[in-house]
């Protein structure tokens, strides 16, 4: 067992932005001195997601496991474990995983190894640990205790199948629920995870055991757990009240059409998920009615957009990749229309296009260029003459009321980037079929299956907003709408706004 260090040690390294398939987290390195004056210290990485003040966050305290994460070993659940604990953080939109250097339950990678070749000759894991001169678990969970401290949480909702992570965290006086992450077995774990279950105390149910010799089973790195299986799609639930005229012509055009998704089969997303996505730094698809530009368009916060993001918009969307702004922060940013007097079709509000004039930017065409233009637009610390113009990127001023003055693609992606609490400005590209033709309704049903991601319509938002207003509702009646120039992220059931000067719009049907 490890010397802990006195709990006032704990120190931030480094703080960072960190993009996984799971969303974008910031990622803050902690180290602590093991023994005083030693010079001997311990790390662990926070990898946070959200407001973790917002009510009880979901925790996973986990080991390093190279063998596992990186070599992809089926000896062990560590790979799977994490990857259910990050997809349901990402599910709910916020957590927190402390990752500590502890390989081999605390015994070091070589050390693990030699466990390994006594369990090939038939000891189990606490065996093997003993005849090794080491015991059955050699961890110690204090800086974890220290970090959730650091970060002033007093109470957790705690993934986790051992009894000791729980121990170790109550005694820390770190208020704790325990929440089961149970991995399916293999053949090859299945005696391991015997071992921890009977030996070793921990909460494993062993219900199920897939074959290894099967690639499409759970085995390879698709996991149960019944906390994630509760919420659809590990935390996403879709809405049943998605806008009429929008479900009419999807029934409309599947009408004699063998489509693999049927109306059963396919539900939009609500705004809520919606947001959750955009806090986590994912894509959404937005699509608008069928009597404007009928078209899906892959939408994701500006604040949040990186080069992965970039190339995927461009490989899968093929659209015009433009990042739709506040007219305020154009002018802050002194970027004109891109003509005096617009005829855009569809009324879209095309500004002058720019790069970011920095050292580290080429041509201004990449995806890692137009990344860091984009980030830079939304930063709230940058200078017009940050921008060259003309550029490779094309903002769009988006209405003041938002979706209530305009159902445009530009209007919610700032709406939904605000009710996300992030700055108000979204990254938005055309989905385009693979013929040329513009992607409709049963196209982009079919994508977002094809990639996973949800759908969300304008006029759900547009009622949305609308909803959150009861002063606005009764406005309505006159034609009416408020223009909520700054939501506040307090609630996603019901929001409030400031400065509500009202605007002429259509009535919500």
């Amino acid at each position: 067992m490890l010397l802990a260090a006195k709990e006032n040690t704990v120190r931030r390294v480094v703080t960072t932005h960190l993009p996984t398939t799971w969303g974008v987290f910031q990622t803050i390195g902690f180290e602590r001195d093991i023994l005083l004056g030693s010079g001997r210290r311990e790390t662990a990485v926070a990898i946070i997601l959200g407001d973790l003040a917002d009510e009880t966050p979901l925790v996973r305290i986990h080991s390093e496991c190279f063998t596992g994460e990186v070599l992809g070993s089926l000896r062990c659940d560590c790979n799977d474990q994490l990857d259910l604990a990050m997809r349901a953080i990402a599910g709910e939109g916020r957590g927190l995983v402390i990752y500590e250097h502890q390989e081999g339950r605390g015994i070091g990678l070589m050390a693990k190894l030699q466990a390994y070749a006594l369990q090939d000759e038939g000891l189990d894991t606490v065996e093997a640990n003993r005849a090794l001169g080491f015991e059955d678990d050699a961890r110690d969970f204090g800086l974890s205790v220290a970090i959730l401290r650091e970060l002033g949480l007093g109470r957790v909702r705690l993934l986790t199948n051992n009894p000791n992570k729980v121990r170790a965290l109550t005694d820390g006086g770190i208020e704790t629920e325990q929440l089961s992450c149970e991995a399916v077995a293999n053949s090859h774990s299945l005696a391991y995870l015997r071992t921890k279950k009977e030996r070793m105390g921990h909460a494993l149910t062993l219900e199920r055991c897939e074959s290894v010799d099967d690639p499409n089973s759970e085995a390879f790195g698709v996991v149960s757990c019944d906390f994630v299986d509760r919420r659809s799609a590990a935390g996403r639930t879709r809405s049943t009240k998605s806008h009429e005229q929008t479900r009419n012509y999807f029934l409309g055009e599947q009408a004699g059409r063998n489509h693999e998704t049927t109306s059963e089969q396919f539900e939009f997303a609500s705004i809520e998920d919606a947001i959750r996505e955009f806090k986590a730094g994912r894509m959404i698809v937005v699509v608008d009615d069928e009597d404007r530009e009928n078209e899906g368009d892959l939408t994701i916060a500006a604040e949040m957009i990186t080069p992965e993001a970039i190339n995927f918009m461009a490989k899968h969307g093929r659209g015009l990749i433009c990042v739709a702004m506040t007219d305020e922060r154009l002018k802050e940013l002194e970027i004109g229309s891109m003509v005096p007097a617009s005829s855009a079709l569809g009324g879209t509000g095309f500004t002058v296009s720019i790069d970011l004039n920095r050292q580290d930017i080429t041509t201004g065409i990449s995806a890692y260029d137009r990344a860091q233009t984009i980030k830079e637009a939304v930063n709230p610390n940058s200078h017009p003459e940050d921008f060259a113009r003309p550029g490779h990127v094309f903002p769009l001023r988006a209405r003041p009321g938002g979706v209530l003055e305009r159902r445009g693609q530009t209007e919610a992606a700032v709406d939904l980037a605000s009710l996300a609490g992030l700055q108000p400005a979204g990254v938005i590209c055309e989905i385009i079929n693979d013929d040329g033709t513009m992607a409709r309704l049963p196209d982009l049903i079919e994508f977002c299956r094809k990639h996973d991601l949800l759908m969300v319509t304008v006029a759900d938002l547009a009622r949305y907003r609308f909803d959150c207003d009861y002063e606005g509702s009764l406005a309505a009646y006159d034609g009416m709408f408020p223009v909520c120039k700054m939501i506040f992220p307090t609630d996603l059931d019901r929001t409030h706004a400031i400065n509500r000067p009202y605007i002429k719009a259509e009535l919500i049907g």
